[in-house]
């Protein structure tokens, strides 16, 4: 691949920016998780997020856009470093993104607006976020029908204060892999995700984590509804004090964040140390689920209202 840097990125690479749009986005909301948070809950939100991140490139291409919005709300990556460190590639005569670099300090996400200087009343954030995207298998002449093999790594680092005082933090690692070629609409990624979101008081303790590490597969696919991918996996959800629980992912299935940040479709299994066992089952309506066979509202969960286009729920995290 043939490649430049620059402080300033075209309309080539604001589909590889978008990705880190979607995954920031959801550290730029003003309300906090509440303090009955489902443990799956908390890991469908990572998972989410993180696999939003990974596959944006595929998404952003083939919904058609190549602007680093999400419904119109920007990411806060980009908001908070508007112009990121990027790299450009050529890959079979089509430019795309290769690396991006954000780093922000003390940006505001309240009232009145995201970014330096904006807001008032909301928390506050800092962070860094690198992105590398890598293509093996180009040959001169190629073109996007060619079959091309993908690596995609986000490493973050991201951190925000409220008014009261709380530190809230996300950190770690996301690696997606896939083999299909640039224009392909059904094909299967593989994600490791590693990451930890942890919450503190004023004073520095605790007051709950979560730590995700496993391994997923993503089959995209597109149909009337657009953009449609179906997690499977099996993860570890690290809660602190040694408790750990094994989270299941079967079938679930997941639209454009555009159209939804959670899943319509698929069961969550979250089996306990003792073998206690809970399924989490979500609805086509966006933002519902049954938790052991009650309803429940996943945005409440989150600490947001279900308010927003379709009851989109733009705070998984």
């Amino acid at each position: 691949m043939n490649s430049d840097s620059s402080r300033s990125f075209s309309r080539f690479t604001r589909v590889g920016l978008t990705a880190v749009a979607v995954l920031a986005l959801a550290t730029g909301c003003a309300s906090e998780p509440n303090g009955n948070e489902d443990p799956g809950v908390a890991a469908m939100a990572i998972v989410g997020e993180s696999t939003d991140n990974a596959d944006e490139p595929e998404l952003g291409r083939m919904r058609g856009t190549t602007l680093g919005l999400v419904d119109g709300l920007p990411g806060i990556a980009l908001k908070c470093d508007a112009t990121p460190t990027v790299t450009n590639a050529t890959v079979c005569g089509i430019e795309r993104a290769a690396s991006e670099s954000y780093a922000w300090t003390d940006c505001k996400m309240g009232m009145g607006g995201q970014g330096k200087g904006k807001g008032s009343g909301g928390p506050v954030s800092s962070g860094d976020i690198e992105v590398r995207h890598e293509v093996a298998g180009t040959v001169d002449g190629c073109d996007a029908s060619a079959a091309l093999e993908f690596t995609d790594v986000t490493d973050l680092d991201i951190a925000r204060v409220t008014p009261n005082g709380r530190h809230m933090t996300l950190a770690g690692k996301v690696t997606a892999t896939s083999a299909h070629s640039l224009n392909a609409t059904a094909f299967t990624k593989q994600v490791e995700i590693t990451a930890q979101r942890t919450m503190t008081d004023s004073d520095g303790a605790t007051l709950r984590q979560v730590k995700l590490t496993g391994t997923a597969s993503v089959a995209f696919s597109v149909d009337t509804q657009g953009a449609k991918r179906v997690v499977d996996g099996k993860l570890s959800a690290d809660l602190g004090e040694g408790t750990t629980h094994a989270i299941t992912l079967e079938g679930v299935t997941r639209l454009d964040p555009n159209q939804c940040r959670w899943p319509v479709a698929g069961t969550l299994t979250r089996v306990e140390a003792d073998g206690t066992s809970h399924e989490l089952v979500f609805s086509a309506s966006c933002g519902t689920a049954t938790l052991d066979g009650e309803a429940i509202d996943l945005n409440a969960q989150r600490g947001k209202g279900s308010h927003g286009k379709h009851g989109k729920g733009n705070c998984m995290q």
